[in-house]
């Protein structure tokens, strides 16, 4: 009878113990919609209040792998910026949350388009195989930073020396970004925006938003 209350106890711890990890595993998938071009950058909105996730430290942001960028360096999704607004009106800064511009944003890169034929290659000023990396895989946050709606680039070539402000992703890479823990049940409305380097909506983006 004692062995099974002892069973029975380091069952019931077990599975307690696994429900806590399961509440601190659980995330949501974030579809982003089109919402405007302001400048040189699309961007992307998402009502995320209704998500029913109860709190979150990262934003993954994901690409969508349809083949969107330029070649070579530009590969796939070029990140401008991601953040967090609470009144849906970017214009309006002071409801603003950003994300943490450190080592804790981390980048996986992925496939990068006709690499050896493309024109668009590393400069000794961006040595990244993506543009906005470092040699190593990291974000240079000179050329990527990833709170300001800043990316720039010249229309008549896409030198990597004449571009700045945005991160490329690489084809299916992504970008996590932290954030400090954010409470959905302490704002009325909470809205994800991601912008990407050009004009249009011909590129999407999806985000997972989990707690770290």
């Amino acid at each position: 009878m004692v062995r099974v209350v002892s069973l029975l106890i380091v069952l019931c711890v077990f599975m307690s113990i696994s429900s806590i990890n399961h509440l601190r595993a659980e995330s949501v998938t974030v579809e982003l919609e089109f919402h405007s071009n302001v400048k040189q950058t699309s961007i992307y909105r998402a009502d995320i209040s209704n998500y029913g996730l109860p709190q979150f430290t990262v934003v993954t942001a994901l690409d969508s792998a349809k083949g969107g960028g330029a070649d070579g360096i530009f590969s796939g999704f070029d990140l401008d910026f991601i953040l967090l607004d609470i009144d849906g009106d970017l214009s309006s800064t002071r409801d603003q949350i950003y994300p943490i511009e450190s080592i804790m944003t981390i980048v996986r890169p992925g496939f990068i388009r006709n690499r050896d034929q493309s024109v668009f290659r590393p400069t000794k000023e961006h040595p990244g195989v993506l543009f906005g990396l470092k040699v190593d895989g990291t974000i240079d946050f000179k050329a990527g930073t990833l709170s300001r709606r800043d990316a720039s680039y010249t229309s008549t070539s896409l030198n990597p020396d004449s571009c700045t402000g945005w991160v490329s992703l690489g084809e299916e890479g992504l970008l996590e970004a932290a954030f400090q823990e954010v409470f959905l049940s302490e704002y009325d409305s909470l809205f994800l925006f991601i912008g990407e380097v050009g004009v249009g909506s011909g590129e999407t983006i999806l985000a997972i938003l989990k707690s770290r």
